[in-house]
C-alpha cells in the first residue's frame, strides 16, 4: 500500500470519525434543543390556555368555553383543544373528531410522541382549589420531519465527505485536515461553554460549508442560550419582586432558597436563612400543625394551604398563612410560599366591629342600593325591626315607601325624592306607619354613599322613633294655650 494511499485513508478515516463525532454530536444537540423547546412551548402553551379558560370555567361558562377553544384552534399546530371539569366530563372542546375521541395521556416528554401529536394538560385552578384542566393535542410531524431531514442530512453530507477525501490527493487530505482541525476546536470550545464560537471558513467546498453549519449552529445556540438567560432574568425579576415570601426546603426541612420577600417577612438576611430548618420560623405550636403537613402530605392534592403562627428569628409572633407545593411531584423538595396575614386580620376584626356597632345600634339603619331600579333594601338592623315591627326577611328587596299611609307629609316625601334625584343629604321628620297599623314619627337621615370613582352606590337612612317628644311638645303647647286661657 502506498504512502499515498495510507495518507488518504488516515486522513478519510480521522475525516470520517471526526465529521461523525461531530455531526452527531451537533444532531443530538439540536434534537434535544429543538425538543425542549417544542416541550416548553405546549406546556406554556396549554398555561396560557389554563389561564384564559380559568374564569369562565369557574363561572360555568361554557359558551365562552366552547369559544375559546375555537380560538385555540387558530395557534400555529394545535390539533385539538378540550376543557374539562374537576370530575373529568368535558365542557367544551374542538378539533379532529377522531383524536378527539382516543383517550387522553398527557406527553411529558417530545420522546414520549408516538403518534405525531404532542398531548399536553393545564391545570386550572383557584387559590389551591382544582377547578379542571385543558387539553391540547400538537403536530409534532412538523418537528420530527426536520429531525430525520437532519439526520439524513448530516449523514449524507458525512459520507460525501469521506468519498471525496478518498477521492482527493495528499495535500487536498492535509488541507481538509487543516480545516477539520478548526472544526474539532470549534467542537470543543462550544463544548467547554463558549457559545457562538465561529470557526474560520476557507474555501467553499463541502468542509466549508461543515464550517458554516457550525458556525450557523453555534450562533443559534447562543442565541437559545440567551433566550432561556434573558428568560430566567425575567422570572427571577418577578419573584424577587413578588410581596409573598417564597421559601425552598429539601428533605430534611432546611431552608435552601429563598426570596428577598422572605427575608422581609421574617427581618433575618437571605444570607441568614439560608441553611437554617424552617421550624425555627413558627411558634411551637403551630410548627407540629406545619411538620406534619411536610411529613405526610395529602396525595389527593398536589398543594396545601392554612393559616398559622410565624415566628420571627428575634421571637415575636405572627399570623402567617403558608402554601406548600412539592416542586416537580418529589417530595424530597418543597415549595413553601409564605404570607403575612396580620392586616387582614386586623380588618376583618374591625369589619367585624363595625357590624357589632351598626347591628346594636339604638336607632333603626337602614341601606338601600341606589345602583337598582325603585331602590330596593338591602340590609335592616335590630332597631329598625323593633321601631316598625317588619322583621327583615319581610323588607328586604321592597323600597322603604312601605312604611307611608295616609297622613305621612307631603312636604316631607317631597324633600325626600328630591334628596334622592340629587344624590344629596337630607334630613326630615314624618309620619310612618308599624306593621301592626300604629303610627309613629320617624325623624329620618339619609346620606348617598359613593365609591372611589365618585359614583353613588348605596344610601344609608337612620330612623329615630320620636313619638314621645312629638306626644310631649303637643301636650306642653296644649297645656301653654290652657293656661294662657
Amino acid at each position: 500500500m502506498s504512502f499515498r494511499l495510507k495518507t488518504i485513508l488516515g486522513v478519510a478515516t480521522i475525516e470520517a470519525v471526526l465529521l461523525t463525532l461531530l455531526v452527531w454530536s451537533g444532531l443530538r444537540f439540536i434534537e434535544h434543543s429543538a425538543e425542549q423547546e417544542f416541550t416548553q412551548r405546549a406546556q406554556a402553551t396549554a398555561r396560557a390556555f389554563a389561564v384564559t379558560t380559568k374564569n369562565a370555567l369557574i363561572a360555568s361558562d361554557l359558551a365562552s368555553l366552547q369559544s375559546f377553544v375555537q380560538e385555540a384552534m387558530r395557534y400555529p399546530g394545535v390539533l385539538y383543544a378540550r376543557v374539562r371539569n374537576a370530575e373529568g366530563h368535558e365542557l367544551a372542546s374542538a378539533g379532529a373528531p377522531a383524536m378527539l375521541a382516543q383517550p387522553f395521556n398527557a406527553d411529558t416528554h417530545f420522546a414520549d410522541t408516538t403518534d405525531g401529536v404532542f398531548d399536553t394538560v393545564g391545570a386550572i385552578s383557584e387559590a389551591g382549589m382544582f377547578f379542571g384542566q385543558v387539553e391540547l393535542g400538537l403536530s409534532a410531524q412538523a418537528l420530527q420531519a426536520l429531525e430525520s431531514e437532519a439526520r439524513h442530512s448530516g449523514i449524507g453530507l458525512a459520507l460525501l465527505e469521506m468519498v471525496l477525501v478518498a477521492l482527493f490527493s495528499l495535500a487536498l487530505g492535509v488541507y481538509l485536515t487543516r480545516q477539520l482541525h478548526n472544526i474539532t476546536t470549534g467542537s470543543q470550545r462550544l463544548a467547554n461553554g463558549e457559545l457562538g464560537y465561529q470557526i474560520p471558513v476557507q474555501g467553499h467546498d463541502e468542509l466549508a460549508e461543515t464550517a458554516r453549519s457550525f458556525n450557523l449552529m453555534s450562533a443559534r445556540v447562543r442565541e437559545a442560550y440567551a433566550e432561556l438567560a434573558e428568560r430566567e432574568t425575567h422570572w427571577r425579576r418577578i419573584l424577587e419582586n413578588i410581596q409573598d415570601g417564597i421559601l425552598i426546603l429539601d428533605h430534611a426541612g432546611h431552608i435552601t432558597e429563598c426570596s428577598p420577600a422572605a427575608a422581609t417577612l421574617f427581618a433575618c438576611p437571605a444570607g441568614q436563612l439560608r441553611g437554617i430548618g424552617v421550624s425555627q420560623l413558627f411558634s411551637a405550636t403551630s410548627w407540629n400543625t406545619v411538620r406534619a403537613m411536610l411529613e405526610a402530605p395529602d396525595p389527593a392534592q398536589t398543594s396545601t394551604l392554612c393559616e398559622t403562627e410565624g415566628q420571627r428569628l428575634d421571637g415575636s409572633c405572627f399570623p402567617l398563612e403558608i402554601h406548600l407545593t412539592p416542586l416537580d411531584g418529589d417530595q424530597d423538595s418543597v415549595l413553601m410560599v409564605v404570607r403575612d396575614i396580620s392586616a387582614r386580620i386586623a380588618a376583618e376584626a374591625d369589619l367585624r366591629l363595625r357590624n357589632r356597632i351598626i347591628e346594636d345600634s339604638s336607632n333603626g339603619v337602614v341601606i338601600a342600593d341606589a345602583t337598582r331600579p325603585d331602590q330596593p333594601i338591602l340590609y335592616v338592623n335590630r332597631a329598625f325591626t323593633r321601631i316598625t315591627g317588619y322583621s327583615a326577611a319581610e323588607v328586604l328587596g321592597r323600597n322603604c315607601r312601605f312604611l307611608q299611609g295616609p297622613n305621612t307629609e307631603h312636604a316631607a316625601l317631597d324633600a325626600l325624592r328630591r334628596a334622592l334625584r340629587e344624590y344629596s343629604d337630607v334630613q326630615v321628620i314624618l309620619r310612618n306607619y308599624a306593621k301592626d297599623g300604629r303610627e309613629f314619627w320617624n325623624e329620618l337621615s339619609i346620606s348617598p354613599i359613593r365609591n372611589g370613582r365618585g359614583e353613588v352606590t348605596h344610601f344609608v337612612a337612620l330612623q329615630n322613633d320620636i313619638s314621645e317628644r312629638i306626644e310631649a311638645q303637643r301636650q306642653l303647647v296644649a297645656r301653654e294655650n290652657y293656661l294662657r286661657g
